[in-house]
């Protein structure tokens, strides 16, 4: 990246697609009206990798306007939904400040590295969601969850 961007669209990687995205130092946040309806920044469907070549820290951020507040919610606002391979390297930093019970950092239904990054929410993380997938898997090789 090349400067600060605030996107209004959800990103969905495509199944059959390898993208390597350096924050480059800047921060990527999320501005939509997500109408009571499931909402994420990125929808991994690939191979997406998010690294930092700069000094400094990374920040992709999200705020769900609509969070589903329900005791138990049916629709989720994910900062990043994974569902095939993703890697997060150091410098990054992965935010989801929704209030909202299910409101993820990063909401894992594949194979997720973080080596280095910083995974932080208002509610939750990281929740890693096996279903009847038996290859979900979460590798922690440096980095944090607050949350």
């Amino acid at each position: 990246m090349t400067r600060d961007v605030t996107i209004n669209k959800t990103v969905t990687i495509a199944k059959d697609k390898k993208i390597v995205l350096d924050m480059n130092g800047h921060k990527l946040s999320f501005a939509v009206d997500n109408d009571g309806k499931a909402s994420a920044i990125f929808n991994n469907l690939g191979d997406l990798s998010i690294v930092n070549s700069a000094a400094q820290e990374s920040v992709i951020s999200f705020v769900a306007s609509d969070p589903d507040l329900q005791a138990v919610p049916t629709y989720a606002t994910n900062t990043i939904t994974n569902e095939a391979t993703l890697y997060i390297g150091k410098g990054v930093t992965v935010s989801n400040e929704s209030d909202g019970g299910a409101s993820y950092a990063v909401d894992d239904k594949g194979k997720f590295v973080l080596d280095g990054g910083t995974l932080t929410a208002k509610r939750c993380a990281l929740r890693i969601a096996k279903y009847n997938q038996d290859d979900v898997q979460f590798t922690m090789n440096a980095g944090s969850t607050v949350k």
